[in-house]
């Protein structure tokens, strides 16, 4: 059995989304001085590799401590995406389980070991949520920090599937992981009521 991390280390130089507050780790007390080293952190609820509850843009949506743990766990499909969108025409005829992960030309060009942040990532269309909806998906992973075209009106795919309750995981290290089925365990902070957590995500292959 193989383990494989495909979360981000959260540190200060790492990218963030645009606007979004830059990552501290505080060193409060030390064992040389204090006799126990205990830290603070500063960061937001969509820093590094995250989960996206439905109250990120549906109103009154539940927080991530509600997301159905089973969705988390289970069988999943990283699929290879080699165009500059992912629309439902490049997923017409593919494979995959009901959760699946899209490693694209964002880990191709590293995006995620660039501090400054990209508007020019790969990104999931409506009409691809749309196909995705369809095929009965339960979670969606991609390997940059927004699901969709930076600044859509209106966030539909984000609202698309939030609504159906489908899972967004964003910012996922997908670099020197080869295309194919895995066991996925990707487990958020279980934080009361919130829009989204960080979270540490693995891949297990028999």
């Amino acid at each position: 059995m193989k383990i494989i991390d495909i979360s981000l280390t959260l540190h200060p130089g790492l990218v963030v989304w645009q606007g979004d507050p830059k990552i501290e780790l505080i060193t409060d007390t030390t064992v040389e001085k204090d006799g126990s080293m205990n830290s603070s952190l500063r960061l937001g609820a969509h820093n590094g590799t995250h989960i996206d509850a439905p109250a990120h843009f549906i109103k009154d949506g539940f927080g991530v401590d509600k997301i159905e743990p089973h969705k988390l766990v289970g069988e999943c499909t990283i699929i290879q995406i080699d165009s500059d969108t992912i629309t439902a025409n490049v997923l017409h005829g593919k494979n995959f389980k009901s959760r699946v992960l899209f490693k694209t030309k964002n880990s191709e060009r590293k995006l995620l070991d660039d501090p400054n942040f990209h508007t020019d990532y790969v990104y999931l269309t409506e009409d691809g949520v749309e196909y995705l909806i369809e095929k009965g998906v339960i979670l969606v992973g991609t390997d940059y920090l927004g699901i969709e075209k930076k600044s859509a009106p209106g966030h539909p795919v984000h609202t698309k599937l939030l609504e159906k309750e489908i899972v967004i995981v964003e910012g996922l290290n997908l670099v020197d992981v080869q295309p194919g089925d895995y066991e996925l365990l990707v487990l958020p902070l279980k934080l009361k009521d919130l829009d989204g957590s960080p979270a540490r995500a693995v891949l297990i292959k028999n």
